[in-house]
């Protein structure tokens, strides 16, 4: 049924824009009526009755295949984008053709039923995580660049993912600390992983400016990075082994951050210093941790922050905290990685730590010969193979290269001495 509808939505979208209101119309008008019963159902019951909440279920996938059909293509978005007069002319005629329609009346009362189930949902004891994603893939569906016919107001999107974070993961409890429900650690990535959506294509709304959308952005977002650092602090005694315990939370939190700084880094300047310096002292604990899904997220993190806190990078907002951030904590992420090359990781890791100090050294070039100096010159650090001799060598020839290739290759070689590997195959 629903690869009917999507379909069916196709079809739809490949006639002009104007009549896909009248044309939708009876599918959303059922649905949304359909919708509304499965919401009473689900009130009238004293708890989350199965048949209530699969109806519920059924109902929001097929609106959601409904809104997978009507996505125009990303040729015509990316057309758009690079300012093709006929793809910005018709998606800009869509966008008119969509504000003042039935469709209007459909996505209000279409926000008005997953409001209201989230708040059924918020009195039980164990909410259901299939319903909670299923309401935010219903949301994320019609999240795009181009128009949607499905398309909630911005700020009504990311208030809504706010109020699903409040009930799936954490909400404010005592003095603003986080309370956190059973499962938060389970239902925190597809709410990461909706953020990132929407941080990636949120374009101001007809009534806003761009800075004013990223405040909004920015408060969700640096809630999402608070509560998932309080989270992680309570899960074990220390943070490494929170992390080794829970890597997919992790991953989800950097993987987000890492697509704010590489599509909207002024996004973060919307965020507090101390929240950015709490993820970042989390970082600092995930580069330490052996584990692939820990470890390569944090890296490629790191490596976009260090890229943009470069005084050679396009200057943005959030330039200055990045800059910040790096003189902060700049020797303890170096720290982590040469100790990483040294032995403390499998050298399956090695591209992902070498990529990394390959950034560190080509953006920060002095600060971190410094940091080196002082770091290579504790014994026995990164290890107790490398003496004096092959620390100077690695120094001069990693600051020496431009070459990304030729890094890993020096980054190799050190391994292979700090791990005492010499004539044998892995040194091959």
């Amino acid at each position: 049924q629903q690869r009917i509808f999507e379909a069916v939505a196709e079809v739809v979208l490949a006639q002009p824009p104007d009549t896909h209101a009248v044309a939708l119309l009876p599918l959303t008008s059922a649905l949304l009526a359909a919708l509304r019963v499965d919401v009473a159902r689900l009130e009238s019951s004293l708890s989350a009755s199965e048949p209530a909440v699969a109806a519920l279920i059924d109902h929001l996938r097929l609106v959601e295949a409904l809104a997978r059909g009507l996505q125009f293509g990303d040729d015509v978005e990316e057309h758009a984008l690079a300012g093709d007069a006929d793809a910005t002319s018709m998606l800009a005629y869509a966008a008119r053709c969509y504000q003042d329609s039935a469709l209007h009346e459909f996505r209000i009362g279409l926000l008005a039923v997953l409001d209201r189930a989230l708040v059924l949902l918020t009195a039980m004891s164990q909410p259901d995580d299939t319903l909670l994603e299923c309401m935010l893939a219903t949301v994320n569906s019609a999240v795009r660049r181009s128009p949607h016919a499905f398309a909630l107001p911005f700020a009504d999107s990311v208030a809504f993912v706010g109020r699903t974070w409040s009930v799936a993961v954490a909400r404010p409890g005592a003095d603003f600390a986080p309370v956190f429900s059973a499962r938060w650690a389970d239902q925190c990535p597809a709410l990461l992983q909706s953020i990132s959506q929407l941080a990636t294509v949120a374009v101001p709304d007809a009534e806003s400016t761009s800075d004013a959308t990223d405040r909004v952005l920015g408060s969700v977002l640096a809630r999402a990075i608070d509560d998932v650092c309080a989270g992680l602090a309570r899960e074990a005694a220390t943070l490494p082994v929170a992390i080794e315990q829970q890597p997919i939370v992790s991953e989800y939190v950097f993987d987000l951050c890492t697509r704010v700084l590489q599509t909207r880094p002024a996004l973060l300047a919307h965020v507090e210093h101390a929240t950015v310096a709490r993820l970042c002292t989390l970082s600092v604990h995930a580069l330490a941790v052996p584990n692939r899904l820990a470890l390569k997220p944090t890296a490629y993190f790191l490596t976009a922050l260090i890229r943009l806190s470069a005084t050679t990078a396009r200057p943005s907002p959030a330039t200055p905290l990045l800059a910040s951030l790096w003189s902060e904590f700049g020797p303890e992420w170096l720290r982590a990685t040469l100790q990483g090359i040294g032995g403390a990781h499998p050298r399956s890791l090695l591209p992902n730590l070498a990529e990394l100090l390959f950034a560190m050294v080509r953006h920060h070039l002095q600060s971190v010969k410094l940091w080196m100096a002082e770091l290579l010159a504790q014994p026995a650090f990164p290890s107790p193979h490398a003496d004096d001799a092959a620390k100077r060598q690695f120094v001069q020839h990693l600051l020496a290269t431009r070459s990304f290739v030729r890094a890993k290759a020096i980054v190799n070689e050190f391994s292979v001495c700090c791990r005492n590997l010499q004539g044998t195959a892995y040194a091959a």
